[in-house]
């Protein structure tokens, strides 16, 4: 979440006046129907009494001010990690480990509160790479942060904002999208079954994909995935590998299991041919056609020699 500063335009200002406008009216007609049903749940950092009304408003402004100003800053749920993304171009002539610092100040960017200098992997000269690292949010409270990132090898300097909200504050949400297989295959071949899931929610889930892969009922093989981190509409795919011992129709079926919770099963046919009848079915045409050729040729081998035997035979007399 490496952003550039904003410039925005007159035309830019307007329309985001006009759009923050509707959105104040619409929390407006909220506020006033679900004004009987407000209850206190809890203390912002200890003072400020905090609704579950107040944490749907605060929701509600950050995703639209996140569409309205993409380059504003980012959110983070408390207990998870700070995620910082960002691409850098070698345009140089030498192998370059750029090194980032990057700098977490308070709110009124009076004290610095965490400080972390990272390198990262392997760019090679006329290339891009993409970078991700992973802050510690420990010890930081709820609000609003500011966060100094600078990549010291580029001489380039970023001040983002981000804030880090009340955990559950953020929707969890993903669907498995497909169990892809190659429909048919050989007994004794290996092949690679691909499962897809896209994360739809508002922030990263870990997931893991567990399943099967059933034969006539009876399970021959469990598939169980690492863990994987997946970003907010990022899609990603858990690999296997499968070697069917004997003909017949798999059943591959799972479902991926995503910060506590679980997608529905899916579920893919795989159907394991027997190299035998394969090859079998295959020649079976050319197997005839010789048959026939070799009957052809002794047939004519045979009048063949009847006819010399007969013109012996009226030698003879």
């Amino acid at each position: 979440m490496f952003s550039k500063p904003m410039n925005l335009s007159r035309d830019d200002l307007l329309k985001l006046e006009h759009n923050v406008s509707d959105l104040l009216k619409t929390l407006g007609n909220t506020l006033t129907q679900e004004w009987q049903h407000i209850q206190q749940v809890s203390l912002k950092e200890n003072r400020e009494p905090v609704t579950e009304f107040d944490i749907k408003i605060e929701k509600d402004i950050q995703q639209e001010l996140a569409k309205l100003l993409p380059n504003a800053g980012f959110i983070v749920e408390e207990g998870d990690d700070i995620i910082l993304k960002m691409n850098v171009l070698n345009s140089g002539n030498v192998r370059l480990k750029p090194t980032v610092l990057v700098e977490i100040w308070d709110q009124d960017q009076i004290e610095i509160l965490k400080t972390e200098e990272l390198i990262a992997n392997e760019i090679l000269p006329t290339l891009d790479g993409n970078i991700e690292f992973r802050l510690d949010s420990k010890g930081l409270d709820l609000g609003q942060y500011w966060s100094s990132v600078s990549v010291l090898e580029c001489y380039s300097n970023e001040l983002l904002t981000f804030d880090i909200l009340k955990e559950g504050a953020l929707t969890v949400k993903g669907e498995l999208l497909g169990i892809l297989t190659p429909g048919k295959m050989n007994v004794g071949d290996t092949t690679t079954i691909i499962v897809n899931f896209k994360n739809q929610g508002e922030k990263e889930v870990e997931a893991q994909f567990k399943g099967k892969i059933s034969l006539g009922g009876r399970i021959v093989q469990i598939l169980e995935s690492e863990k994987l981190n997946i970003g907010i509409n990022e899609v990603d795919k858990f690999n296997f590998y499968f070697t069917p011992q004997k003909a017949g129709q798999y059943v591959i079926s799972g479902r991926v299991y995503y910060s506590g919770k679980k997608t529905f099963e899916s579920s893919a046919i795989l159907e394991a041919i027997s190299d035998k009848n394969f090859i079998s079915k295959l020649f079976l045409p050319f197997i005839y056609i010789c048959f026939i050729l070799v009957i052809s040729i002794l047939f004519y081998k045979i009048r063949k020699e009847r006819k010399i035997y007969l013109n012996k035979l009226r030698g003879l007399r």
